[in-house]
């Protein structure tokens, strides 16, 4: 019978290898006797390792494949704690080792074998650190989970316990949950304790919201620092009060102060913020040493000294925060896929900023957190081809280089092509220059810190060095690192998280402030750069050369200084170097538009007699516009451009960046049209385009020559129409090297499907494949995705090596399918004679947009109406309730639904009525002649946003579409769904309608139902994930075959009898059954054989 323990006192109590037995024995566990130690040469350890372990303790044993092994090092060992479990799993099937140096710290390690590739695995650690004398709340309710019952024997079951209750998303997400609740707690407890300053410091909406975020970011931050020992010093670094600022808390409400007053302030603004105090004699107003951090994030964002803008915030307010954070265990190192700590780390600082977005800025910045096992994979891929190109070796050596195994033995080991190249190699990775344009709070940089620094650092013994990580992580944030973000908390987010980065295993024996990285990681628009591009590009003008190397020089100088004076100064030495710049370019410019501007002017005034070519007007206006723009430089936001080769000139003079990377935010136009503001003009903007899709143009164009763009983003750009621009520019600028897409399965919490991209800035290739990897159908799981980003075995991805010709694929959109289906479709789009006209055929339906009230509509409209209120589409009832006169009514049409419209045939009998006002309703007048019509909308004036409100609706389209006979075609299903009617049907643009009368309708309709065209759609057509997007560029480029008048009577035939079918119930078998005679007709048509035919239904992908 097991004995329950009391884990509050039994853990600091854990301080000999039988605790440890009781302690498994307490849970469920069977345990063995404790004296039973056993030796390395058991579980076959390598002579290196065996070396670290002084006893191994086997805890737990059920049928020798889960066992529960205690091992005692000699001394403390990360290396050890990282390569003993990848032995013990070739003797072990499901092993648990719990590491101690001491009998007070543990580090309990769940160890698992992951496949990386065919025949190819790896081992995965979860840790769960656990010091004994300060154990977490999370840590007490983690082995309390690993509870066993009774029954549980199988060692498979016993080791998925362990697997559930080691998840490092739990207990993220459980802290997110808490985080949130503290944040909105503290929102509305600074709202009521600060009304004082409603009309000033907190006068702007959501000022409040961002005091709040900053001041939790502040505090996350120091529980990291805490972590480490730096707070409140007395003995050196890391002798400081691991509970600093808790322990504070309690003094401040036992001496009856103010914890954020008293405590908080001094110690953000003048401890924290204050290089002149730091020296090695001089301790902080708190009693010990406390480091100085050099980062923006301390930098007083409010006169907090200034009794106007006192900040009150009472130590009540602090009870819940403490109440969370206390509970849990941070730790300073980021993990990586393969190894986790069961703990929170500095990637949740970019976690909870990110996701405490107001959901409208959220959407309208189009911000999604990029999981961790994308980031590795996108970074590591990025470096591969990189250094492929770089120094000219086989991307497969490349790999090796990086995924060989870390074991102690073969640490060293590197092979011959390698060792030859070392120098040339570290180099590269040295001078390596990586941009993310869109670096919210830094994934990417940091997983790029990473990969750079795992592989120089496998490179030092064969170069005979000792550069230690903390030295070659340090030249790597100041010489290799670049971002770009709109959102100036993200960019100081981003820059702590690279400070931590840095510090993770710090052993020098002072503190170094963070690298000043105002020049690396900035806030700007990356979209828009205003500035002539050549503005630093060296000239045959000596002087300016000369303000140019001076500027660069004193940039370097900045990156260094610490003192606020001397960053001041060389901060105002910057700027007004780079004003100086500016103004001569802007004249050289100015002076150029001018004479050009003239020059035309005097042309049109020589040939004013005479026929004027209508260009000059044009030119001349356009000229006018840029002197205006570079008037107005000067007053633009710094969030409105960013000035790349300004600001950045270091890496343009060397042609440009090695590796653009980013999960760029995904916006519509229709969603935020301020978002593309500035971008009108750009050549790379369309209409229904998104955001991202200028992000990959311009990572092209800040690409240098051979450079690598890595993007994780939505995976419909492919066969987009707001694409095309996009799509044009990868085929004639890049080369493709991999699409990654992830189907139906979301990435992201916010259910987008997406996909990775790799391109390569590389016009030398007319003619090349590259790899495409996707996963189909549903159900998929995160295993899934492992196995399409490692390439191994799964049954739901498909691997291919499509050929890219790039001329034939310019203005084109880009499907591809194995060789067997490619040839099919060849077949299919031979085969067709007939397609169909994209102005007189084929029409999107209506656009209100305001059809019904909606939830957002109540916020303006008021109390008085309710959601599904009709405005613009009406029920029979609100027809009635109209009163509408003769005339009126004329204007009132049927209008028909999903409920009505199924796949072959609709009811005629409709639910809904439109008002039918086009555009000529723009003028008000018109609408006079409707009295009871005006009267309603006017209702709605507040919220109806058409282009010609209140009373046109926003796009009628051309009416005849929705008259008479026609076929119908939902935009989006999961299945083609081809309608036909006989009778007038208005619709919205949920559907396009496909009407002509080249061709029997119902033969059309009997067509596009079949197999066959799904066939087609589904490699060649619109998709998302599973879903078929039927838009007009799809309908237009169907591959439609017009047979002989009998071969259509004979579909048509079977069509009628589909028709008579669907509007009997209990017909489905006999439509079923007709579906397929339709089919077999349609392959007899494109001349498919029985082989060919089995591929189109399913029997081979």
């Amino acid at each position: 019978m097991r004995t329950q323990l009391d884990l509050d006192e039994f853990i600091p109590t854990m301080d000999t290898p039988d605790k440890v037995y009781q302690l498994f024995e307490s849970l469920g566990f069977k345990v063995l006797d404790s004296h039973l130690k056993t030796n390395p040469s058991v579980y076959n350890l390598p002579a290196k390792e065996a070396a670290l372990v002084e006893k191994i303790y086997a805890v737990s044993n059920y049928d020798r494949r889960f066992q529960i092994l205690l091992f005692k090092l000699k001394e403390e060992n990360k290396e050890a704690i990282r390569t003993i479990p990848e032995k013990i799993l070739r003797e072990v099937d499901f092993p648990f080792i719990i590491f101690t140096p001491d009998f007070k710290t543990y580090i309990f390690t769940l160890v698992e074998k992951v496949r990386e590739g065919p025949g190819e695995f790896k081992r995965k650690l979860t840790k769960l650190v656990i010091d004994s004398a300060q154990p977490y709340h999370t840590d007490k309710e983690i082995l309390t989970s690993l509870a066993l019952s009774s029954e549980t024997k199988n060692p498979v079951d016993v080791y998925k316990l362990f697997q559930s209750t080691f998840s490092v998303e739990k207990v993220t997400k459980k802290f997110f949950t808490e985080y949130r609740e503290v944040f909105e707690r503290l929102v509305r407890e600074v709202t009521r304790q600060n009304k004082h300053l409603k009309f000033t410091l907190f006068s702007r909406d959501g000022s409040i919201e961002n005091f709040v975020k900053i001041l939790l970011g502040r505090l996350m931050f120091l529980y990291f620092i805490q972590k480490r020992g730096w707070l409140n010093c007395f003995d050196g670094w890391g002798s400081g009060d691991k509970k600093f600022l808790y322990n504070k808390f309690q003094e401040a409400k036992k001496d009856k102060k103010n914890y954020f007053k008293d405590y908080l302030e001094p110690l953000f603004f003048d401890t924290l913020n204050n290089p002149r105090r730091d020296k090695p004699d001089q301790a902080t107003q708190f009693g010990g040493r406390i480091p100085f951090l050099n980062g923006g994030l301390f930098e007083p964002d409010y006169k907090y000294n200034d009794p106007s803008e006192i900040v009150l915030i009472d130590n009540d307010s602090f009870e819940q925060v403490f109440s969370v954070f206390e509970k849990y265990n941070f730790t300073v190192k980021e993990d990586e896929p393969l190894e986790k700590e069961v703990a929170i780390d500095p990637e949740m600082l970019g976690k909870v900023f990110e996701n405490l977005l107001e959901e409208n800025l959220r959407k309208g910045k189009g911000t999604y957190y990029t999981p961790r096992e994308i980031v590795h994979y996108m970074c590591h891929e990025s470096l591969i081809n990189y250094l492929a190109s770089e120094v000219s070796l086989d991307q497969d050596v490349i790999r090796n280089f990086l995924d060989r195994e870390q074991s102690l033995e073969k640490k060293e080991t590197l092979s011959s092509v390698i060792r030859e190249k070392a120098k040339e190699i570290d180099e590269k990775l040295a001078d390596i220059k990586v941009l993310d344009p869109a670096c919210g709070s830094g994934a990417f940089l940091v997983g790029m810190l990473h990969e750079v620094i795992n592989a120089r650092l496998s490179l030092n013994r064969e170069l005979g060095r000792n550069k230690s990580e903390y030295q070659l992580k340090k030249e790597a944030i100041q010489d290799s690192l670049y971002g770009v973000d709109i959102d100036p908390g993200a960019v100081e987010i981003a820059k702590l998280r690279l400070w931590l980065s840095l510090v993770v295993d710090y052993n020098l024996p002072e503190i170094e402030p963070l690298p000043n990285l105002d020049y690396k990681i900035m806030v700007g628009n990356s979209l828009i750069e205003l500035l002539n591009t050549t503005l630093l590009s060296r000239t045959a003008d000596q002087d300016r050369n000369k303000l140019i190397e001076e500027l660069n020089i004193t940039k370097a100088d900045y990156s260094t200084a610490f003192d606020m004076d001397q960053k001041r100064k060389l901060r105002e030495k910057i700027n007004s170097l780079v004003q100086i710049l500016v103004n001569y370019d802007q004249k050289i410019e100015k002076d150029r538009i001018w004479h050009r501007l003239l020059g035309y002017q005097g042309q049109t005034k020589i040939f004013e007699d005479a026929p004027i070519q209508p260009s000059f007007g044009d030119i001349e206006k356009k000229l006018s516009k840029k002197l205006d723009e570079l008037d107005k430089l000067k007053d633009v936001s710094v969030t409105d451009h960013f000035e790349w080769h300004l600001n950045f000139n270091e890496v343009f003079k060397n042609g440009g960046f090695d590796v653009v990377i980013a999960n760029p935010p995904y916006v519509k136009e229709y969603v935020n049209k301020s978002a593309f503001n500035g971008l009108r003009t750009s050549p790379y903007y369309q209409g229904k385009m998104d955001l991202w899709y200028v992000f990959v143009c311009r990572g092209l164009d800040l690409l240098k020559r051979s450079g690598v763009l890595c993007f994780i983003a939505q995976n419909n750009w492919v066969t987009s129409y707001g694409a095309s621009r996009m799509r044009d520019k990868v085929i004639s600028d890049a080369q493709i090297l991999s699409l990654i897409d992830f189907g139906e399965y979301k990435i992201f919490e916010a259910g987008i499907q997406t996909m990775v991209m790799v391109f390569k800035k590389d016009v030398s290739l007319e003619n090349y494949s590259f790899d495409y990897r996707r996963l189909q159908g549903n159900d998929l799981v995160l295993d899934d995705i492992l196995a399409l980003l490692s390439k191994s075995s799964n049954n739901n991805a498909e691997y291919l090596n499509p050929k890219i010709s790039r001329a034939s694929f310019i203005d084109k959109t880009l499907t591809f399918s194995n060789s067997g289906t490619e040839l099919i479709l060849e077949k299919i789009r031979s085969a067709a004679n007939f397609h169909l006209d994209p102005v007189k055929e084929v029409a999107q339906g209506i656009v209100c947009p305001q059809d019904y009230v909606i939830k957002s509509s109540l916020e303006v409209l008021g109390d008085n109406f309710k959601i599904g209120d009709g405005i613009f589409v009406l029920s029979d009832n609100e027809v009635k309730t109209i009163r509408l006169s003769e005339k009126e009514l004329e204007l009132i049409k049927p209008y028909y639904t999903t409920n009505e419209l199924q796949r072959w045939y609709g009811d005629p009998e409709n639910r809904k009525w439109i008002i039918y006002t086009n555009s000529s309703f723009r003028d008000k007048k018109k609408v006079e002649d409707y009295p009871s019509i005006k009267t309603h909308l006017d209702q709605f004036k507040k919220v109806i946003t058409s282009d010609n409100k209140p009373y046109g609706l926003h796009r009628a389209r051309v009416e005849h579409f929705f008259m008479g006979e026609k076929v119908i075609a939902l935009r989006k299903c999961t299945e083609p769904t081809f309608t036909y009617t006989d009778f007038d049907t208005y619709v919205s643009a949920t559907f396009y309608v496909i009407k002509t009368e080249r061709m029997s309708q119902k033969y059309l309709t009997g067509l596009l139902n079949s197999n066959l065209i799904a066939f087609w759609l589904r490699h060649k057509g619109k998709r998302q994930g599973n879903n078929y997007q039927i838009d007009k560029e799809p309908i237009i480029d169907l591959p439609i075959l017009e047979p002989s008048q009998s071969e259509q009577k004979e579909i048509t035939n079977v069509v009628d009898q589909i028709i008579n079918a669907t509007k009997i119930d209990n017909e489905n078998f006999k439509v079923y059954e007709l579906e397929k005679k339709i089919d077999q007709l349609v392959y007899k048509l494109y001349g498919l054989t029985p082989e060919e035919i089995a591929i189109v239904e399913g029997g081979e992908k």
